[in-house]
């Protein structure tokens, strides 16, 4: 599924690691206390994006077997 989206794949993977580590590290500097709200916020984020990916390259909802 990957392989014919390799680029937009790995640009979107980039993107995200960008935008988490920026998320985190705020999170950290603010007394480490926001890394225990950022966390999950991230986790969130990463799962709405792999299950709109799934959805728009498949036509399925995710969790459908083939």
């Amino acid at each position: 599924m990957v392989r014919e989206r390799f680029w937009s794949v790995l640009g979107l993977t980039l993107l995200y690691c960008l935008i988490s580590s920026a998320a985190n590290l705020a999170g950290l500097l603010a007394c480490c206390v926001g890394v225990l709200f950022t966390t999950p916020v991230v986790l969130f984020w990463q799962m709405a994006a792999v299950t709109y990916l799934y959805r728009s390259w498949t036509g399925r909802p995710l969790g459908q077997g083939a």
